[in-house]
């Protein structure tokens, strides 16, 4: 009688031990995708702080520079206020095309890239 249970006791065994493989392969996927994201997230957020620095100051030079030659900051202040309206005018007319669609892209990337 043990000859005739002894293969069901191994598919079992073969059965749970491919369940927990493909539970630690989930969990090995979803830490590198995760990873992957966070470490972009994070790389162009130290990218962002960067830039945002440098166009504050450049703003703030041309502020000076502009107000210098009109003889008023406060004008000069409101002409590079004016240009970041106009700049963020342009950004929000195409923001679809310009982040919508590009996070998109990157995200199905990410998550569906099959190069294993």
């Amino acid at each position: 009688m043990e000859d005739f249970t002894k293969p069901a006791e191994d598919l079992s065994k073969e059965a749970a031990e491919y369940a927990e493989l493909r539970l630690q392969k989930i969990k090995l996927r979803t830490v590198k995708d995760l990873s992957t994201v966070l470490g972009r997230f994070f790389g162009m957020l130290v990218l962002l702080i960067t830039v945002m620095t440098a166009v504050i100051t450049a703003a703030f030079g041309c502020i000076l520079v502009i107000g210098e030659e009109i003889g008023s900051y406060a004008a000069g202040a409101f002409i590079v206020a004016g240009i970041f309206c106009i700049a963020a005018a342009v950004l929000f007319a195409f923001r679809k095309k310009l982040f919508r669609n590009t996070f998109v892209r990157l995200f199905i990337k990410l998550f569906y890239d099959n190069n294993e």
